[in-house]
């Protein structure tokens, strides 16, 4: 290790496409940055190849949502985290998906600098599983959330400081796609109208209001469109009635499945849909922005704190107010102002923050 620090980035899954992965690669390669050996923990892994060193620890993660847990594997947990410099939490202190190992994590972490990150208090959906004793306290740690709201309540239960950290993101990431081999690869004609869905489909992100926002768009435009979901599984549509009737409905206007290069997915689309119930921040309406695309957006409680930074989306409850609005001035002023805005949100801002949190956790 050449003398470097090492920190743990513990979460359920690593290097996978769901937000929390996403944003703890932003962390660990801003760790990386300050000289830090970043490590990944986790029960399972993304199918990308690994970037830096991993550790898998099956007690982690459940192959059913809410199941079993493999047993812990306290020697392995007292051995990785007696190597350690930091432990960063990566929702696992949050939710109760993998509670003996969290539990085990905060009785064995007390001598070690922690940051704490909550991403999705259970209070945001009533259909998880509930547990009196998360969030947990790790009464020795820096807590950070990734909304102020969030953040507010969790001090309050927890009985100690939350302080809000916004998720940051690489900007130059999302444009400069290829929109003509993209759309190519998708067998688009140039009057069809791409609806991107950047969503692994749960339950709370609605993706039925989605599809069925696609088939109001057609009549309203009086074009064909294209709804593009990146991200299911058949569970997912087995398991909602809704969604399955909608993807009936929109025959072969609706596309699933993922692009290599996130930039060609934003540069074909000619909007960016998000329909969630709630988001702990919602990446794809930033990300939309960066990529100088339009988010169209159910309003979730959290959205309020994204267009505080001045980023504008159009409400998926009523098109009919603002799609007279499409490809004209106005529009292509409104994609500027929020590509402008959303460089607030730049990962190079990371270092910085980063950096005070480790002194406020003791790390420095």
């Amino acid at each position: 290790m050449g003398g470097s620090r090492r920190a743990l980035s513990i979460a359920m899954v690593h290097g996978g496409n769901d937000g929390v992965s996403v944003t703890a690669d932003e962390w660990m390669r801003g760790l990386e940055a300050l000289g830090w050996e970043a490590v990944e923990v986790a029960g399972s892994f993304g199918a990308a190849p690994p970037t830096r060193a991993r550790v898998h620890v099956p007690s982690l993660y459940s192959a059913y949502p809410w199941g079993p847990n493999p047993p812990v594997d306290e020697a392995l947990l007292e051995d990785l985290i007696g190597g350690a410099d930091l432990v960063v939490m990566e929702n696992i202190a949050t939710l109760p998906v993998a509670a003996d190992t969290a539990l085990a994590i905060e009785r064995l972490a007390r001598r070690v600098a922690t940051i704490v990150r909550h991403y999705d208090p259970p209070w945001n959906d009533e259909s998880w599983s509930s547990d009196a004793r998360f969030p947990l306290s790790f009464a020795h740690a820096k807590h950070v959330a990734v909304n102020a709201m969030d953040a507010a309540r969790l001090s309050a239960t927890l009985g100690r400081p939350v302080e809000a950290v916004h998720l940051t993101f690489d900007t130059g990431r999302f444009a400069g796609g290829s929109r003509a081999a993209a759309r190519a690869m998708l067998g688009l004609d140039d009057d069809v109208l791409l609806l991107a869905h950047p969503v692994i489909p749960y339950p709370h992100k609605q993706a039925a209001v989605a599809a069925r926002f696609a088939l109001e768009l057609e009549v309203l435009l009086d074009r064909p469109v294209l709804y593009w979901l990146t991200g299911v599984a058949e569970e997912h549509l087995e398991m909602q009635a809704d969604l399955a009737r909608a993807f009936v409905e929109l025959g072969p206007r609706a596309r699933v499945g993922r692009v290599r290069d996130v930039a060609d997915l934003y540069s074909a689309a000619d909007m960016v849909l998000l329909s969630s119930r709630w988001e702990g921040w919602g990446l794809p309406v930033v990300e939309a922005a960066a990529a100088g695309r339009m988010p169209v957006c159910v309003r979730y409680p959290v959205l309020a704190e994204i267009s505080a930074l001045g980023i504008t989306t159009m409400d998926m409850r009523s098109p009919s107010q603002w799609v007279g609005m499409f490809e004209s001035g106005e529009w292509d002023a409104v994609v500027q102002a929020n590509a402008d805005a959303v460089r607030a949100l730049d990962t190079r801002t990371l270092p910085n923050t980063l950096s005070r949190l480790l002194a406020e956790a003791g790390a420095s």
